[in-house]
């Protein structure tokens, strides 16, 4: 994310009192606002963009399914809490929390790959064998 064209973007913030100390604490830790708030933007986006964890509404109907998008989101946050809690995780903790949502072993551990990948590559997140 980082390689492509920054863009400008206007948005309502806080009050101007506490706007004014984030610039002023992100000037003393050695960094801008801009810098601070694109990163959460792009770290905001690394999670979420397979799916937001939460259940859907649609879900809960009959027949309601959950996507697998959603699913891989629920997977990645599971797994982050995991990791924050041991300072890594298992590959087969993956496959198993993979297995556990209902999904057939092809699916678990082809969503399992991209999470580790993502886990590995994006978070920092060591996974061990």
């Amino acid at each position: 994310m980082g390689e492509e064209k920054r863009t400008h973007a206007t948005f309502y913030g806080p009050a101007r009192r506490v706007w004014l100390d984030f610039v002023r604490i992100c000037k003393r830790e050695g960094s801008s606002a801009s810098e601070k708030l694109t990163g959460y933007v792009e770290q905001y986006v690394m999670i979420h963009r397979p799916g937001n964890p939460q259940t859907l509404i649609p879900s809960y109907s009959e027949n309601g399914s959950i996507s697998l998008e959603n699913l891989e989101g629920r997977l990645r946050q599971q797994c982050i809490e995991h990791a924050n809690k041991w300072q890594y995780i298992k590959y087969l903790e993956v496959v198993t929390r993979a297995k556990e949502m209902g999904l057939k072993a092809k699916p678990a551990i082809a969503m399992s790959e991209r999470t580790v990948k993502w886990l590995r590559e994006v978070m920092g997140v060591e996974v061990r064998t």
